[in-house]
């Protein structure tokens, strides 16, 4: 089910921040050997002391997507993409696409979808034996989200195209937020984050999140965070 998500932060530092919005990791099942990118998902200008940034998604709206890999610290982009249906516990299965390739390895296309497969929260992708190992096309397979008041897909999560791979695919509803600026599409080097907001709107009732971030660098949620019963954290990635 797709749900209108919003992230508020109000910037009361007494400093100039930045900050970037990205889908915390999620799991693969049977997917590459390779590990998987993570990408900046929304980014907003520098806002001042007293400013406010608000981060306003689709969640649940997800799309397969094809991309070349881009020269390392530029940003990565769709360059086909298709939406994809996640499966439900109790209900129609989640879509599962198909992508095969061509010129050795240095393009790629989606074929046609398969009948949907039982995989409650997720998707599949099967990719087919006409992929090269290693990829040296470069050919990335990913998850993308539409990127708010356009038609265009910014990847979230991608990893390298290998050739048999039928990957379970289980987006989250869960995302972080750093401080800096970075462009959408650029991957984030999880290894180098320090404490970042962490989101999770799993099993929340209203998804709109607000936060104050204070002189001491510190995140405090407005008392509406816990009613809606969205679960957060300021910390490492992944941390509790």
């Amino acid at each position: 089910m797709t749900t209108h998500a919003t992230l508020t932060i109000h910037n009361t530092s007494n400093t100039l921040k930045s900050f970037y919005l990205a889908q915390s990791p999620f799991p693969l099942q049977s997917g590459p050997d390779e590990p998987y990118s993570t990408h900046v998902y929304l980014s907003v200008p520098p806002i001042p002391s007293g400013g406010f940034v608000q981060f306003a998604f689709q969640d649940g709206d997800y799309s397969a997507l094809l991309s070349y890999n881009s020269t390392p610290g530029d940003p990565l982009s769709a360059q086909e993409s298709k939406p994809v249906v996640l499966g439900m516990a109790t209900g129609p299965g989640g879509s599962v696409v198909t992508v095969t390739s061509s010129d050795a390895g240095v393009q790629a296309t989606f074929g046609p979808d398969e009948e949907p497969e039982d995989t409650p929260g997720g998707f599949t992708v099967v990719t087919d034996n006409s992929f090269p190992f290693p990829n040296d096309g470069n050919i990335t397979i990913g998850v993308g989200k539409q990127n708010p008041g356009s038609n265009a897909v910014t990847p979230t999560q991608t990893w390298a195209a290998q050739p048999g791979l039928k990957t379970q695919v289980y987006p989250q509803p869960r995302y972080f937020v750093a401080f800096g600026e970075a462009k959408q599409g650029t991957v984030v080097e999880l290894d180098l984050l320090g404490n970042v907001l962490q989101v999770d709107y799993t099993d929340c009732t209203v998804p709109d999140a607000r936060f104050d971030l204070n002189d001491e660098g510190l995140y405090v949620a407005d008392p509406t965070v816990a009613k809606n019963g969205i679960g957060w954290v300021y910390g490492p990635l992944g941390g509790k």
